[in-house]
């Protein structure tokens, strides 16, 4: 109950719990994701942003890459950790095969971008994250 409590806290003891189920599918192989050849592609976006303070990194999901800026602690003898901070999602569909283009609020939720449709190269969504006329992504 506790687990379950913590993922939602109206849920009832009696409901059933399928989140292993689907971490299940995803470690085994069972699930599609990202193609590999783009998560691969924005690996090597993210390396070439980085630098002694501060660097870009991906976290692959079963559904989506979430870019992260990463950031050295201010003081390096406190052995604090380097500070995390999500910047885009990019949302890969399977059926239509399009990644599409999300921007984090303040609050740390995702919200669509509007402003580039949906698209099969993912090069288009990291030229608008590099780009970012909106200020959306890096301020």
């Amino acid at each position: 109950m506790q687990v379950r409590q913590a993922l939602s806290p109206n849920a009832s003891a009696e409901a059933p719990l399928y989140v292993g189920l689907v971490v299940s599918a995803w470690n085994t192989g069972q699930m599609p994701g990202p193609p590999e050849p783009d998560v691969a592609r924005v690996r090597s976006w993210c390396e070439q942003l980085v630098h002694d303070q501060v660097r870009v990194e991906c976290e692959v999901g079963p559904h989506s890459v979430t870019l992260v800026e990463r950031r050295r602690p201010e003081q390096q003898d406190t052995g604090a950790e380097w500070t995390r901070f999500p910047i885009a999602r990019l949302r890969y569909t399977q059926t239509t095969r399009t990644w599409a283009l999300y921007w984090r609020d303040r609050d740390e939720r995702f919200h669509l971008y509007h402003q580039l449709a949906p698209s099969p190269d993912i090069d288009d969504l990291l030229g608008e994250i590099d780009r970012d006329p909106t200020a959306l992504f890096w301020g």
